[in-house]
């Protein structure tokens, strides 16, 4: 005897107000560069869901921190304490101008894709630029600036660049606690 199978139910559907109640609002926008080719496609994106949400857009770059930075590459463990004093003994008008060279360009990089998009919410005013992990620095600044949404670019085009590359987009959509969208390069 054939056993007969019952329909199956149509998938749930909603749309109209129902729609809009369940997907939250984006007010807030993290758009993380590292200013690559990725990150500048990334900011297109950026840019369209800030116009369509009317969104505040705010950039984001960190700087990776050059004494952490050294000590990891040369396996040197450094305490706390010595992390500290190496910092003291960078020369912190260097710093400084690297600092400022990075919001400049993130600056004329915001103006070149408000040009492009007229009605891109970017704003110099918005540009923020921290010293730190990436990864940590974006996920932290995500939670603390009450972020709704971070768009940021990654690498990786095959399986295998997923292993290698895009850890820090990796470590930000393991760790954040808001909806992360990560941007590839078309190919």
């Amino acid at each position: 005897a054939k056993r007969s199978v019952p329909a199956a139910k149509p998938a749930l559907r909603v749309v109209g107000a129902q729609a809009e109640k369940r997907v939250p609002a984006f007010n807030r926008i993290l758009y993380a560069t590292d200013l690559s080719a990725t990150a500048r496609h990334a900011a297109r994106y950026a840019c369209s869901l800030g116009n369509r949400h009317a969104a505040e857009v705010n950039v984001l770059h960190v700087v990776p921190d050059i004494v952490d930075a050294y000590a990891s590459e040369s396996g040197i463990s450094l305490t706390a304490a010595e992390r500290e004093k190496k910092r003291e003994a960078l020369n912190e008008a260097a710093v400084d101008q690297a600092l400022e060279q990075i919001r400049q360009r993130i600056h004329e990089t915001s103006q070149a894709l408000v040009q492009e998009i007229p009605k891109c919410p970017l704003a110099a005013d918005k540009i923020l630029v921290q010293v730190g992990q990436p990864a940590e620095r974006i996920i932290a600044t995500a939670k603390q600036g009450n972020f709704d949404l971070v768009i940021m670019g990654t690498h990786g085009h095959s399986r295998l660049d997923d292993l290698v590359l895009g850890s820090v987009a990796r470590e930000v959509v393991h760790g954040c606690p808001v909806p992360v969208m990560v941007v590839r390069l078309p190919e």
